[in-house]
């Protein structure tokens, strides 16, 4: 496993360790009295903000960690990122509405929306020089055992890229637009190639 990704596992058990520790003593602290319904929510959303902010800061610089861009794929479609945005945005408000206002689970679930929605709009997909970033998922050259092109749509083609260890994102699916198949297939023939050799 290579270290940024042991990074990210590390940071990801470290940040829910620490939101069940926290929100266990907010909950104790409110049940006990000493402090308000109010304060117990505001705790909760600091913890849960600070937790996004160390998420979204990994995820960066393990993509910075790869060098510079050598492709920029092409995205999801506005249309598409604004309608999950507003599902994200529906969901929330009837989750509020349906559940009684908790001091624990809303502000997880808001972040969660929140790192989703981070994943959607800014994480990107890029070829770089030393890998490839979709949509969050960070991978190494040198991790990748193989690739394999998929029938999509009239507009994309489906890659599968798998991983050399077989943990649970063993393989990666990708969808890329049919005009950036040919680039993007000489480049993962030369750096995959290179890494088996």
């Amino acid at each position: 496993m290579r270290k940024e990704e042991e990074l990210c596992m590390w940071t990801f058990f470290i940040a829910l360790l620490t939101y069940l520790t926290s929100s266990a003593i907010i909950i104790a602290l409110h049940i006990g009295g000493l402090i308000t319904l109010k304060v117990a929510v505001i705790g909760h959303i600091l913890v849960v903000t600070l937790i996004l902010i160390v998420m979204i800061s990994i995820v960066e610089r393990s993509k910075r960690s790869l060098g510079s861009t050598v492709l920029k794929l092409k995205s999801t479609s506005v249309v598409v990122k604004v309608i999950f945005t507003c599902i994200s945005i529906f969901f929330f408000l009837a989750e509020y509405k349906l559940i009684p206002p908790s001091i624990n689970f809303l502000p997880w679930s808001a972040g969660l929306i929140m790192f989703a929605l981070y994943l959607i709009w800014f994480s990107g997909r890029y070829i770089m020089d030393n890998g490839l970033v979709y949509d969050g998922t960070i991978l190494r050259w040198e991790d990748i055992d193989s690739y394999e092109w998929k029938q999509g749509s009239s507009a994309t083609t489906i890659l599968f890229v798998r991983r050399k260890d077989k943990g649970i994102l063993y393989k990666l699916r990708m969808r890329i637009h049919k005009e950036q198949k040919s680039t993007l297939d000489r480049i993962l023939e030369q750096k995959i190639c290179k890494q088996q050799n």
